[in-house]
């Protein structure tokens, strides 16, 4: 019987493998091979380093090499482990969603620290769930109702509120932005597309290629679907209290505008990221 690969053969193939792919996006090979190999065994980080001497079964050699040939070609990590990590908690991914980012994370931080007790809150375009999974596990005195356009997303995002036991406390709605949205509505979360369409072939082939173009597109100047979105709570939802949105680079300025627009006396407050880009607009309403 031929004998299959211990653990260490297969990570030194797999990092030298996806580092011969010489792609920029394919940045942490060893990393890259790691994760896929665990994806592959079902074991922890921990599990696997203590026993890099193991022996893999040729099936599930197999099954490796096959996601490092996706790999080598762009496909984020994410998605071919179905899984990511968000504000702590593990996040059911596929292509029918972002993979849900850092910069995110700044976002739900806020929104934890400053909705109102007992709030009634919305995730406007919620794609995987992860803004409003982290929000509802992090404040168990707030509802959430997750909207998206997208049953193929909205399916994700359930599956990540039922994981997490949150099922009673976040619900979902298909629809464009807030328009299938009740009049009891205090606090608007939103990461919707941010970025404009002329930047949109600048991005790395591992997210244009893979990631739906969708949940990317902001149109022109990256806040067409922002502005949408403003309309329609200007116009229909009044008892609105905060606004809490990611943004892109450059769209401080234009954010605030299009907020005064609409609301003469709002207070706008903006958070930056970890590289000092403005990243999240707080409206108080």
């Amino acid at each position: 019987m031929t004998r299959g690969p211990t653990a260490a053969e297969l990570l030194r193939v797999g990092a030298r493998d996806l580092e011969s792919a010489g792609r920029a996006d394919v940045d942490t090979p060893r990393l890259d091979a790691e994760v896929l190999l665990r994806r592959v065994l079902d074991q922890s980080r921990e599990a696997l380093l203590v026993r890099l001497d193991q022996t893999v079964s040729c099936a599930a050699a197999a099954q490796y090499r096959a996601l490092l040939v996706r790999r080598s070609r762009g496909e984020p990590v994410a998605y071919l482990t179905g899984r990511k990590e968000f504000y702590g908690l593990s996040l059911r991914v596929g292509p029918e969603v972002l993979v849900p980012r850092p910069e995110t994370e700044i976002l739900v931080e806020a929104a934890i620290g400053r909705v109102p007790y007992g709030s009634i809150v919305v995730d406007v375009g919620t794609g995987s769930g992860a803004i409003a999974v982290a929000l509802a596990a992090n404040r168990q005195d707030v509802r959430v109702v997750a909207t998206d356009r997208s049953a193929r997303a909205l399916a994700v995002a359930r599956s990540n509120a039922r994981g997490h036991g949150l099922d009673a406390r976040v619900g979902f709605i298909e629809c464009d932005l807030a328009a299938a949205l009740g009049s009891h509505v205090a606090v608007v979360l939103a990461n919707l597309p941010y970025i404009p369409t002329g930047d949109l072939g600048g991005l790395p082939p591992t997210v244009v290629d893979f990631e739906p173009r969708l949940a990317l597109d902001g149109g022109r100047d990256g806040l067409d679907v922002y502005r949408g979105l403003l309309d329609q709570l200007r116009l229909y939802h009044r008892g609105i209290t905060l606004l809490c949105f990611e943004i892109g680079a450059g769209q401080e300025r234009p954010m605030r505008d299009e907020i005064a627009h609409r609301w003469p006396d709002a207070t706008v407050d903006v958070l930056p990221d970890l590289r000092g880009i403005p990243r999240v607009v707080l409206a108080k309403l």
